[in-house]
């Protein structure tokens, strides 16, 4: 069993989050100062919360009820930092040994040897890469076989090109070492690269688990939604059409459904990747003029602008967009795949 459920009340803040772990990647995801870093200090036993409890592998590291605080040394946990704190005055070789009291030399070089350092051994920090930097730091706190591994924001100051290298690096030890790995993020491309599961915290309490691509198709609350960056929220009316039908009413727009809504007001959020040009949707279309355009490999994110006002952010293949001739100024109509609207209601039960 792997539980955590703390409370730290700090001058300026607090926490109170609850959860469980399973093997395999969980991204704790949330903006900046909304307690993930604090969470992995506290798991690590590097700052004492003020009541609850933390097991790992069955293994209580915290309990407020019986007194139990294991050191930071007792608990076995592999930290991953943001800024690798590496020793600069330690070489390679001696930065992967330094927790191993015994210095043993085989599980020092297997793990030089998974992380391609190589060749490396003699060489100090300073003489490193990113990449061979993050590489060291990641054997480091692999080698002393730790019971979970803490990742804090371990990618940020790498370029993308590196970045997807090394997403391969935690993969694997997701593969090899069978243990919980959390991820702290705010890059929500590598929550979707990387991670089994996701936490939502906003604020010092979590406001959604479960499986990152669940929370993702149906995020609870429009506060989520906004965190996870869909940024087409909107409160809409809901009218009927001449069969019976509900009908979704933005301004201008006039969507179908194809689920019964019981509510005449509704808050609802349209993904990005939902619109679809005009052409290859089959009804529920409307005209709208494209604002701004950026251009992101084989994706484009487009600003569209109805004649009534109603703003989206869409995203189209690249592929789409220039078989379509679509030009910044030009007005066109597009779709919304319906099944891809999320529907905000008390408890996200609105709809049958």
């Amino acid at each position: 069993m792997n539980f955590i459920s703390v409370k730290k009340e700090l001058e300026d803040f607090s926490l109170d989050v609850s959860f469980e772990l399973s093997d395999g990647i969980t991204a704790i995801f949330a903006p900046s100062g909304s307690g993930k870093s604090l969470t992995l200090s506290i798991i690590a036993g590097l700052l004492t919360p003020d009541e609850g409890q933390i097991v790992v592998n069955d293994k209580v590291f915290f309990d407020s009820e019986t007194g139990i605080n294991l050191s930071p040394q007792k608990r076995k946990v592999g930290y991953l930092f943001q800024n690798y704190a590496l020793f600069p005055h330690l070489t390679v070789y001696e930065n992967v040994a330094f927790p191993l009291r015994n210095r043993d030399r085989r599980k020092v070089e297997k793990l030089i040897k998974l992380f391609h350092l190589d060749g490396l051994e003699d060489r100090k920090p300073d003489t490193l890469s990113g990449g061979q930097k993050q590489r060291v730091a990641l054997a480091r706190a692999l080698v002393y076989e730790p019971e979970i591994l803490l990742l804090d924001e371990p990618f940020s100051a790498l370029d993308r090109n590196l970045k997807e290298a090394l997403y391969e690096e935690i993969l694997k030890v997701k593969e090899i070492f069978s243990i919980p790995i959390v991820l702290v993020s705010h890059d929500i491309d590598e929550v979707l690269a990387l991670s089994d599961r996701i936490i939502v915290y906003q604020n010092g309490k979590v406001l959604q688990k479960g499986p990152v691509h669940s929370v993702l198709k149906l995020p609870i609350s429009k506060e989520v939604a906004s965190i996870l960056g869909i940024k087409n929220i909107f409160k809409a009316k809901i009218i009927k059409s001449s069969d019976g039908k509900a009908v979704l009413e933005l301004k201008d727009i006039r969507i179908g459904l194809d689920k019964p809504i019981f509510t005449e007001e509704i808050e609802i959020a349209i993904p990005s990747y939902a619109f679809c040009p005009g052409r290859m949707c089959e009804g529920n279309t409307f005209e709208a003029f494209i604002k701004r355009v950026i251009v992101k490999g084989v994706s484009v994110d487009c600003l569209i602008e109805t004649p009534g006002g109603v703003i989206f952010n869409a995203t189209f293949s690249r592929r789409a967009f220039e078989r379509n001739a679509f030009k910044v100024g030009g007005k066109y109509r597009f779709g919304v795949i319906t099944k891809e609207i999320i529907f905000f209601t008390q408890g996200n039960n609105g709809f049958a």
